[in-house]
Parts: C-alpha cells; structure tokens; sequence
C-alpha cells in the first residue's frame, strides 16, 4: 500500500513539474596565459519558481538565493533578474592562475558553513604546458549528482532509489545540467560523452549520475610568430632590394680604367662633327667704310721741274 502511494505522489509531482523548466550552467574560460573566469548560471521559469516558493516555505529557492549570496559577499560578481516572471542568477569570477582558480572553484563548489553544495558534488581542474611556438591545455572533471536522487528519494519517493532515479530520467528534458570549457585554441573532447560547438566543449551529465569528463586544446602563440617571421621577413625584404638594385645603373659613376683613357685619346669624329667639316665656312662680309672717312685718290701728273742751268 506504501509503494503504491509512492508511485502515485511520484507521478503527480512529474505531472506537475512536466511544464517546468531549469538549467544549470558551470562555465571556464582559459586563455592563451592561464587565466580567465570562471561562472555559474541557473535559470528558473516561472511556473518552478512558483512551485519552489510555495514548497515548504520556499526553503529550495531560499537555498540558491543564500548560494549567490555568500558568492558575492566573497568577491564574484553577481547578478538577479526575473525574465517573464522566472528567475535568472549568475556569479562570476576572474582567476589569472591555477591556484587562483582553485580557490574560486573551492568556493563555488562548497555549501554553507562549509558544508555540501545545493548544487551536488563537483570537481574542475585545468593545466597549461607551452613551448616556444605551442600551448597546450588540459581540462578534466567530475560531476556527481547522484545526491539529488537522495534527495528525491527521502522527500518524495519514501527511500526508493530506483523511483527517485526514474523521476529524474523523467524530469530530464525539463532539467538540464551542462558543463561548458572555452580553452584557446583548437578544442576536442577526451572522455564524457561531451560536444564541441564554437570552439567550447559541453557535456551535460545526466541527473542522479556521476560523470568524468576531459578535453584538451593546442594555440599557437601569435608572439612567437612574429619573433620568428619579422626577421625572416626583413631578411627577404633585403634580399629583394638587392637584386633590384643590381639590375638598375648604378647612381655613382665608376673610376675609368686605363682603357678607358687610352680610347678617350683617340678621338673619334661624331657624325655631328663629320658633318660640319664638309660644309665649307661662310666668307666674311666686308662693310662698307663710311663717306666721310674714304679716301678719294686722283691721278695728277707731276709737276714738270725746270732744268737745271749749266755752266
């Protein structure tokens, strides 16, 4: 008789819940220098938020609410909006290392006062490995959230695990739980089932489940291109003005050889030249002397002297 009821309050609780919807979201961004952020989304339509509400005294909403609290009391950048009548939280914080990104994963993943996450038990990690050319990072994980179906089983299900876990496989399109990896460079996932869309790898556990996932990514770093290509660059850029500037007339005459002297020596006639020489030079023009200074010779005869007397 137990069972029975059981089974039906399970099936009224899908029946009501079929038209709601959640997501969850985890989110890291890598870049090319081992920093970036990392973010946690959850999304509530506002037919679950009604239900959370008015589920014993809201204490499921009032458990993400202290969630996002404690987040930005602790540094994340936080953020509240009611799309529709729903509910949409986000939290994200920057890290600039591994450790950095430790910690902010470590305060993400536990509870208050210390205790267990709302969200259920799960790990991330990254490593960067680079050379002079390439970067390579390593991203893994584990989701374990086989603590709902606990859950389920001793508010809804009276401790029956198979019918706590068939009321998630049932909830499963209503309430997704997706895992996301932005790492630089070409991306492709190791193990876990998971996607690659737009260069960010995705995998989406399956609720009351525990899943290892990994992926992996190579960027060339674009400063080592340019340390190696700009010389080579230059180099070629030199080469090329040099065979040019062979194949131009030098702008600096050379220093005459001394067969060079010997053939200035000996002349030899331009045709320019040749042809003035056979033109005879033109006759000088005499000018007329004025009147008032020519000079007009008569011819007088001389004189007849007398002759001398003789003794």
């Amino acid at each position: 008789m137990t069972s029975r009821f059981a089974r039906i309050a399970v099936f009224s609780l899908i029946v009501l819940l079929s038209a709601c919807n959640m997501s969850v979201q985890i989110a890291t961004k890598v870049n090319g220098k081992g920093g970036g952020t990392l973010g946690l989304t959850i999304t509530l339509d506002k037919e679950l938020r009604d239900v959370l509400e008015g589920s014993k005294g809201g204490q499921g909403l009032s458990s993400l609410e202290t969630l996002f609290g404690r987040l930005r009391d602790e540094g994340w950048i936080t953020s509240r909006t009611e799309p529709s009548g729903g509910l949409d939280l986000r939290a994200t914080r920057g890290f600039s290392d591994k450790k950095s990104f430790t910690a902010a994963m470590s305060e993400l993943s536990t509870g208050p006062a210390g205790g267990a996450s709302p969200l259920g038990g799960y790990s991330l990690g990254f490593t960067s490995k680079g050379s002079f050319l390439k970067t390579r990072t390593d991203f893994s994980g584990r989701v374990d959230t086989s603590s709902l179906r606990q859950v389920i089983a001793a508010v809804v299900t009276h401790g029956s695990q198979k019918e706590a876990q068939a009321f998630l496989d049932a909830a499963s399109d209503n309430f997704q739980f997706e895992i996301r990896a932005s790492l630089p460079g070409s991306v492709s996932v190791k193990s876990g089932d998971g996607t690659v869309s737009n260069g960010v790898a995705v995998w989406r556990p399956a609720l009351g489940s525990t899943l290892n996932f990994s992926a992996t990514s190579s960027a060339i770093k674009t400063s080592s291109l340019l340390l190696v290509g700009l010389p080579g660059l230059l180099i070629l850029a030199g080469l090329g003005w040099f065979i040019i500037g062979r194949r131009q007339r030098p702008l600096i005459a050379e220093a005459p050889t001394p067969a060079d002297r010997r053939r200035d020596r000996v002349k030899v006639p331009q045709p320019v030249e040749q042809l003035l020489a056979i033109i005879p030079d033109p006759q000088p023009i005499e000018e007329p002397a004025a009147a008032e200074n020519k000079v007009i010779e008569l011819d007088v005869p001389e004189p007849v002297r007398p002759a001398e007397p003789t003794a």
